[in-house]
Formats: C-alpha cells, sequence, structure tokens
C-alpha cells in the first residue's frame, strides 16, 4: 500500500494513477530545497545507516511531514525565523 499524500489516505498499489488515467496535478514536479550543508549531510548519514537512497529519504520525510500536518499532530505558527534546532 502507499499513502497519497493529494488526498491524505491509502490506495492499493493497483489503484494508483497512471499516466494515462492521472490527473496533471496528480503527477511529481520537483522542485529544490534549500536546506544547510550540515543538514544534507544528515541525511545522507541517516539514508546510509538506513541502507536507502538519500533522495528516497527526503522526499519521505517532507511526505511524512505533510501527513502528519494534515491530521492535525503538527501544530505550526507564523515564524519570521527559523527556530534553532541543534
Amino acid at each position: 500500500m502507499s499513502v497519497d499524500m493529494s488526498r491524505n489516505k491509502k490506495t492499493k498499489q493497483s489503484e494508483k494513477p497512471t499516466r494515462k488515467t492521472a490527473k496533471v496535478e496528480d503527477f511529481v514536479k520537483a522542485r529544490g530545497v534549500g536546506l544547510a550543508a550540515s543538514e544534507w549531510a544528515e541525511f545522507d548519514k541517516v539514508a546510509k545507516e538506513l541502507d536507502m537512497n538519500p533522495h528516497a529519504l527526503r522526499v519521505y520525510a517532507l511526505r511524512y511531514f505533510m501527513q502528519r500536518y494534515q491530521a492535525g499532530d503538527i501544530q505550526t505558527k507564523k515564524v519570521t525565523a527559523l527556530p534553532d534546532i541543534s
């Protein structure tokens, strides 16, 4: 099973849209993410520990955040500066 982030529900693999049936907004759209060099290195380190592709880990992390946010598990507020996460 996979998580359909646009609808926040689980779908069977066979129900995933194909190029012929998917709506335009269902396609993956690559965009850049600006992270500090140390943050990129941390993704690489964790990906190596998990024996997975670093890009796949970043995609998972972003989708996981969005899924938790949509479920109301992550509360956000407007900030003008990033919090210290070290």
